[in-house]
């Protein structure tokens, strides 16, 4: 319990990442969303297959 408040105070000490200029940015939560939609289109034919 000790070892992680002290890490906590330690983390928050630090300064907040800076993004890489270079990386373009992403937008997470589309991305998400197509993946759910893939992985659920994938089990939606398996079963469909299976039958």
């Amino acid at each position: 319990m000790i070892r992680q408040v002290a890490r906590r105070r330690q983390a928050n000490r630090q300064e907040p990442p800076v993004a890489d200029p270079r990386k373009p940015v992403r937008d997470t939560r589309t991305r998400n969303r197509v993946f759910l939609m893939t992985v659920v289109a994938a089990i939606v034919v398996g079963f469909w297959l299976t039958r």
